[in-house]
């Protein structure tokens, strides 16, 4: 057979109100110990986890792979010492301003597209006095066969006329 729950009207009212009551304790409850904290305890709870995390990076950057092959093999502490060394000497540190730098870049841009732009434009002017030159010729080609057509109608004119 069937399980069959039948709820009051007067049961669903109180678990309602029941519930509601219960959030609002928890609510509470939370606020007030909340507030019992001192903003002196979270400071110093802040200030040792800086502590730790400063620390850590410390004990990381102390023990990393070339300081450990150095302490184990001498060899290789006079290779590193040496790399570090023609590193220094090879690095060579120049302190530019942004702006600086940002103009260097653009004024080194500017150039380029002026280069870029005189190819371009002997490349069109070359192209120009190609197509004149093929034009002239056309033109030569145009005047020789308008010459000969002419000088063709006048023997044909001065034979007919005879």
């Amino acid at each position: 057979m069937f399980n069959v729950t039948v709820l009051k009207m007067k049961d669903i009212i109180r678990y309602f109100f029941g519930m509601i009551i219960t959030v609002l304790i928890i609510s509470f409850i939370c606020k007030y110990i909340g507030n019992t904290k001192s903003k002196n305890n979270q400071d110093s709870i802040l200030k040792n986890v800086k502590e730790n995390v400063k620390e850590g990076i410390q004990i990381i950057s102390e023990n990393n792979m070339l300081t450990c092959m150095d302490r184990t093999i001498s060899a290789v502490e006079n290779l590193n010492e040496e790399y570090r060394k023609v590193a220094n000497e090879d690095e060579i540190i120049e302190n530019h301003d942004i702006l600086q730098s940002m103009l260097d870049t653009q004024i080194s841009t500017m150039r380029g597209l002026e280069i870029t732009e005189e190819k371009s434009n002997n490349q069109n002017e070359e192209l120009a006095n190609n197509n004149s030159l093929e034009e002239a010729s056309d033109s030569e080609e145009n005047n020789s066969q308008s010459n000969i057509e002419l000088a063709r109608n006048r023997f044909i004119y001065s034979n007919y006329n005879k």
